[in-house]
């Protein structure tokens, strides 16, 4: 089987307690090059802390700190996990506009914690400076000028905390906690750890199977309960994705049919995309890039006739 690879960074306070991790997606030595930029690895990293390894395995009761790409922000591709101890580390360098924005408005609004990571100062990143929670300085990045100009002008923002990154050495640390900063991360604490696991293996033909049937209109919860457990990976998969502590359930579900009910056939849809998504090192990339293109072109199309079924669409 497969090896399933994950680093973990943690995140410290100023008490100098572990806050959160930094989940890192790490290719292992079966998988082959992908290249639909850093949308696939970064739904392989929160499928498979979510439904691999568990949530409560990477990062105990902490925050668990993941990258998502433009593609997930504006919704273009979906993100079925509820919020709580998920932060949504949006990369500095993306580019502002109204598709990003809405995006981390809604985001903000469903209860998730959102970061901007490695921020440097420009006038174009001033909208998201209201709406962000945690904004991540990298320090090898910037002078001391530099980054004691940018800590003041952040420090207007009150609602804001700000994180040290890429610390390497004691006086970086010193010098930061004079500044004020509320959390701190870099090799002077601890480098990436790996985390191993073997991974459970999934039909990708069973995949595309249940993605046709859960957008049917007519398709109900027998059909889709006796699709998943056709195949042990999926079933395994979705078991330990409704038991994560995201969902924090008072009982376990050990069941697919009670699965299948309490998610529901949309956010089975979502699961199953980025199931789909996180498993192209296998398949020509253009191929699901245009797949997925086509799957929101339709449901855009089907919101501007106002088609009674736009779920269905994608």
């Amino acid at each position: 089987m497969p090896e399933l690879l994950i680093a973990r960074q943690p995140i410290y306070n100023r008490t100098q307690h572990v806050f959160g991790y930094e989940l890192l997606y790490q290719p292992g030595k079966d998988s082959k090059q992908i290249s639909v930029g850093d949308e696939a690895p970064a739904a392989q990293v929160i499928l498979d802390a979510l439904t691999e390894i568990g949530i409560d395995n990477l990062v105990g009761q902490r925050q668990a700190f993941v990258r998502l790409s433009r593609d997930f922000i504006s919704g273009k591709y979906p993100l079925p996990l509820p919020q709580g101890r998920l932060v949504i580390d949006v990369a500095a360098d993306m580019a502002v506009d109204a598709g990003v924005i809405d995006g981390i408005e809604f985001f903000v609004k469903q209860g998730y914690t959102i970061a901007i990571g490695s921020y440097t100062y420009s006038e174009a990143s001033l909208p998201l400076l209201a709406l962000v929670n945690i904004i991540k300085l990298d320090i090898q990045a910037l002078s001391e000028e530099e980054l004691r100009y940018h800590v003041n002008l952040l420090q207007e923002y009150q609602h804001l905390s700000l994180l040290a990154d890429n610390i390497e050495i004691p006086d970086e640390y010193e010098v930061c906690r004079e500044l004020g900063f509320d959390y701190f991360q870099g090799h002077f604490f601890s480098r990436p750890k790996l985390v191993r696991r073997t991974r459970m293996p999934s039909n990708q033909l069973a995949l595309m199977r249940l993605l046709a049937e859960v957008q049917r209109p007519d398709t109900n919860i027998p059909k889709l309960e006796a699709m998943i457990s056709q195949d042990v990976g999926l079933s395994y998969k979705l078991l330990r994705y409704i038991n994560s502590a995201f969902f924090g359930l008072p009982k376990p579900v050990d069941s697919i049919q009670r699965a299948v009910v309490f998610l529901g056939t949309h956010v089975i849809q979502k699961w199953t995309t980025l199931l789909l998504l996180s498993r192209v090192d296998d398949k020509p990339a253009e191929l699901m890039i245009t797949a997925v293109v086509r799957a929101k072109m339709c449901e855009i199309l089907a919101k501007a006739v106002e088609y009674e079924n736009e779920d269905t669409c994608f």
